[in-house]
């Protein structure tokens, strides 16, 4: 499956994974860091169906690059 997706359900496992995987199982995320504006943050998900995996990873992009819409199956 080259297009495999990641659901709202998906991410809500995945940060479930990443509570569960935490040695105290918990992270602590300040309120700011949630309300301020980060229009140059973004998150890349990527799928590997030769390990059937889904790699998440943080990244920057210029603020002056326009926008990236991702379709379904669409490349």
């Amino acid at each position: 499956m080259r297009n495999k997706q990641l659901s709202q359900t998906g991410l809500n496992r995945v940060m479930w994974h990443l509570l569960r995987t935490q040695q105290d199982g918990k992270f602590t995320i300040p309120e700011h860091a949630i309300d301020r504006p980060c229009p140059e943050d973004a998150i890349r998900i990527d799928y590997d169906p030769s390990v059937k995996s889904f790699t998440l990873s943080a990244h920057r992009i210029k603020a002056n690059k326009p926008s990236l819409t991702i379709q379904p199956g669409r490349n």
